[in-house]
């Protein structure tokens, strides 16, 4: 077991229960040593963190406490980077010299992955940690997904919240996971890309037909998309490992709903979710993760689903740590839920 340092998303609470998630399920020994709004330090044993970081949505980058050498490569002048999490001013000049290297520093701070793909070498400072960065999330690779056949902003979810979903879920490779609100089908996209059998439901044909194609542009198999209503999903599938959904969360909004309005909609969405959830009790072995809406109104107050009643009628518990605000910024606040079998 080695140190290493993860610089964590934009929710950290959320960035790391992924990541403990994630190791859970694929039953990685590792131990927690220190954590803060920005970096977790963490011992694991060696893995592939190049795939790990394409499978997390709420890790930044990954960095290597023990490390032979400053720079490995064959380069005579080279650019590098220091992420400074430390209130010491560190340069590391001078470790470069000594392998005989000439090292100019090209960026410092908090450096964007963007701007880190232009160094040959990054490194982290976390108090009197020095930790080399292998491996760093590429939006590179976000923008090139977002060139599937159909993509609308009104019914998708983010890639990097889908990714949160799935590993949220406890679901890894060669587990079953049911999307029971696929719309366009980015939750199971980005299951497929991580070597997870998907199967997703969706009511509107026209949005089914969309989801089909858009799984078939990334050209993998393993899944299956449904045309019918997942209030009655029982009908179509006997069994699932896991389920990550984002459900309707009600209509669009422009503006902020009356309280009235508000109540409706809360009252609508309790009975879909209701329906579903004891449906997903007939076919479902693990965990559920799932989003749930509450809404600011015109007058500021504001209304939420009685999601943990739902809960209690169906047979399910929260996990303790939830729920978890998210979309802070939006007309339509969620909730992140992960739970499981009472």
């Amino acid at each position: 077991m080695e140190k290493y340092i993860f610089i964590l998303g934009r929710d950290p609470e959320l960035s790391i229960l992924e990541l403990k998630s994630y190791l859970k399920s694929r039953e990685i020994k590792h131990n927690i040593l220190e954590s803060t709004k920005e970096i977790l330090l963490i011992e694991l044993p060696a893995l592939d963190f190049k795939k790990m970081i394409k499978d997390l949505g709420g890790i930044v980058k990954i960095g290597k406490t023990n490390f032979k050498h400053f720079y490995d490569g064959s380069k005579k002048k080279i650019l590098y980077g220091i992420n400074n999490y430390s209130y010491k001013q560190i340069d590391i000049r001078d470790k470069f010299e000594e392998e005989g290297v000439k090292a100019y520093l090209n960026a410092k701070g908090r450096i964007s992955p963007s701007k880190s793909l232009n160094l040959d070498e990054e490194f982290i400072i976390f108090k009197n940690h020095i930790a080399k960065v292998v491996a760093v999330f590429n939006p590179k690779d976000y923008k090139k997904r977002d060139k599937r056949p159909h993509l609308d902003p009104l019914r998708v979810s983010s890639i990097r919240l889908s990714k949160i979903l799935i590993n949220l879920s406890g679901a890894k490779e060669g587990s079953l996971l049911l999307d029971p609100f696929c719309g366009l089908g980015t939750i199971l996209q980005e299951a497929l890309l991580m070597n997870i059998d998907v199967i997703g439901i969706e009511k509107d044909k026209v949005i089914a037909n969309k989801c089909k194609e858009n799984l078939e542009w990334i050209k993998k198999k393993g899944w299956e998309v449904i045309d019918g209503d997942s209030e009655s999903l029982s009908r179509y599938i006997k069994q699932a490992d896991c389920v990550a959904t984002e459900p309707y969360l009600g209509p669009f909004l422009k503006n902020y709903p009356s309280e009235e309005n508000a109540k409706r909609t809360a009252r609508f969405l309790e009975e879909i979710y209701t329906n579903v959830l004891r449906q997903l009790k007939k076919v479902v072995k693990g965990r559920i993760a799932i989003i749930t809406p509450w809404f600011r109104t015109k007058n500021r107050k504001d209304i939420k689903i009685n999601f943990r009643n739902i809960l209690r009628k169906t047979g399910f518990e929260p996990l303790p740590q939830y729920p978890i605000n998210y979309g802070e910024e939006s007309l339509v606040k969620r909730e992140i839920w992960v739970i499981e079998r009472s």
